[in-house]
């Protein structure tokens, strides 16, 4: 047997929770002899390791490795496939987990692992273990080939920017490009990539991702990943003050067939993009047409409860206000920051001590999780709060100046713009 056997036994040993002893005791073979057997440094004959397998409660099958290797890696391929083109992977997990047991005593194990993985990156499930998982996968990388290497570096960076740990993230997707075996995990990896950018503000470089990624994607004829670079396109060029050509990509991504199924998201960005071109008009139209898609939308409500603060609509602010309170529990833990801001700063009761009592809280919130762009959203805030107060304003503005600092852009002029998703 080959002699990454030793290694991948170790894992189902390790998983099953025996311990070296457990195998010394029944065995004739010596601890040592069997530590060097799981670190891949000797072979050991056929029937030893059908013995070790017996003892921790798996049975070895009569079964070629390399057509085991084959069977996993073709549905692993058809899975990404699916994920590339916005499908549903449910069928291919299904076939994955038909093949583990003929899998799981040899090297094609490690690419099992990580097609498990790769679905539940993109299909969320709190009861699978990500952090194990991912160690594992990476501790064991030599025992995949290079291309579902590539996928794996692409994943890894998914999972650690779903988990807005950015420098890992960027690290693995870099990785992602560098190995540029295949154009498909190029350019999800590019894509990828542009988000990471995106949050953090970096639009020249989110730019120039997402066009890379476009241009594979269109080329391919993927219609659902370019819908979604048309998408990003519109936040970068809000980013970049061209709220016009922002108004023409959204408007063009409403009119997609896709686009039933993205309403929101993309009604989301229209009031934003809006409410920079300060047409606060268009902003509530479109902050009703999203009620009216999903009546539970806590950000329509603080759009318009921000809206006619700037209007000074007391009464209508009082009213959306309750509203986004009351919606507030279908907000994710990050859009309570923001929604918290708003409701501190519209709220005609607090005293500005509070306020920017309340405001420095969810900034802090925006930079423990490395989030740039609603860490100097909130800033603005804070400015536009101590208006008339030069020494607070100036404090704030040297706030905002060091945060640029933390991330400089070497090909970017020093500006800050409002981030996507906020106003």
């Amino acid at each position: 047997m080959e002699t990454a056997i030793g290694p991948i036994f170790r894992l189902n040993r390790m998983e099953r929770k025996y311990v070296l002893n457990d195998l010394t005791e029944k065995t004739n073979l010596s601890r040592a002899k069997i530590s060097n057997f799981e670190n891949g440094k000797i072979k050991l004959p056929d029937n030893e390791v059908r013995e070790l397998y017996t003892i921790i409660g798996i049975a070895l099958h009569d079964v070629c490795e390399n057509e085991v290797f084959r069977k996993v890696s073709n549905v692993l391929f058809e899975m990404y496939n699916s994920i590339y083109y916005g499908k549903k992977a449910d069928n291919e997990l299904k076939q994955l987990n038909e093949l583990k047991e003929n899998a799981r005593y040899t090297y094609p194990y490690i690419t099992w692992l990580f097609g498990e993985f790769l679905y539940y990156v993109y299909n969320y499930d709190e009861t699978y273990n990500y952090e194990k998982a991912v160690k594992t996968i990476l501790n064991h990388k030599r025992y995949l080939s290079e291309k579902i290497k590539q996928m794996m570096y692409d994943t890894v960076g998914v999972y650690y920017k779903n988990q807005i740990r950015y420098e890992i993230a960027l690290s693995n997707l870099k990785w992602a490009i560098q190995t540029n075996i295949d154009e498909t995990v190029l350019a999800m990896a590019h894509y990828h990539q542009a988000m990471i950018y995106v949050e953090k503000g970096s639009s020249f470089k989110a730019l120039s991702a997402l066009e890379t990624a476009k241009r594979i994607f269109d080329s391919d004829m993927n219609h659902y990943r370019s819908f979604l670079c048309t998408f990003e396109l519109a936040t970068v060029h809000a980013h970049f003050k061209e709220y016009k050509k922002a108004e023409e990509l959204l408007k063009k991504c409403l009119k997609d067939p896709i686009a039933e199924n993205n309403k929101i998201m993309i009604y989301n960005n229209m009031i934003w993009n809006y409410i920079l071109m300060k047409n606060l008009d268009s902003a509530i139209r479109y902050s009703q047409y999203a009620i009216n898609v999903d009546e539970n939308f806590p950000l329509a409500y603080m759009y318009l409860t921000y809206i006619y603060w700037k209007k000074d609509n007391n009464g209508q602010v009082e009213r959306y206000r309750k509203l986004m309170l009351e919606k507030a529990e279908y907000a994710n833990k990050y859009d309570r920051y923001l929604l918290d801001a708003i409701s501190t700063l519209t709220s005609r009761k607090t005293k500005i001590k509070r306020k920017e009592k309340d405001l420095m809280r969810a900034f802090i919130n925006f930079r423990r999780i490395g989030d740039a762009n609603q860490s100097m959203f909130v800033l603005e805030l804070l400015i536009s709060l101590f208006d008339k107060d030069l020494v607070k304003k100036t404090e704030y503005m040297e706030y905002a100046l060091d945060l640029y600092n933390l991330e400089p852009e070497d090909d970017e002029p020093y500006e800050w713009n409002t981030p996507p998703y906020w106003f």
